[in-house]
């Protein structure tokens, strides 16, 4: 099954419904996604600008908002997650040369560096996409962004 697939599948289905891991809902797991695309970005202007911005301001933020999120209508959380990834996108396309080498902090701690950021946002994108158990699973994950 193709993620095309996998995303009409999905969206057929409700995103109220549980995913893999509980305890939250589909709709979480999508909010998640389009929110932590969103911190990446706030990553991404750290490194360009140079003047530090965390990737969230608490996690109790972080929290609130995916709770906040999670109920919304179907129509309306695909395309929170797609305006999401557009924006992830465009953040990265803006990036200057001297920028990609700026290490940034995660909300873990680890510094890490724009070259680290985009692989890494793959691989979340695959793991909550199987996650959503919607047809697309942890096998279907190409070896490359499993890495």
């Amino acid at each position: 099954m193709t993620k095309e697939q996998a995303g009409q599948q999905t969206r057929r289905r409700s995103f109220t419904g549980q995913r893999l891991v509980p305890p939250w809902t589909r709709g979480h797991t999508i909010t998640h996604v389009a929110r932590a695309g969103d911190s990446l970005c706030r990553l991404l202007a750290w490194a360009r600008s140079v003047v530090e911005t965390p990737q969230y301001s608490s996690m109790e933020s972080r929290a609130a908002e995916i709770d906040a999120g999670a109920a919304r209508p179907t129509a309306e959380l695909v395309a929170d997650v797609a305006a999401g990834a557009d924006r992830f996108a465009e953040a990265v396309r803006a990036l200057p040369e001297d920028a990609w080498q700026a290490e940034v902090r995660m909300r873990t701690g680890e510094l890490r560096t724009p070259h680290t950021l985009v692989p890494a946002r793959l691989r979340e994108l695959e793991v909550h996409h199987a996650d959503l158990a919607a047809g697309y699973g942890f096998a279907d994950i190409p070896p490359a962004a499993a890495r």
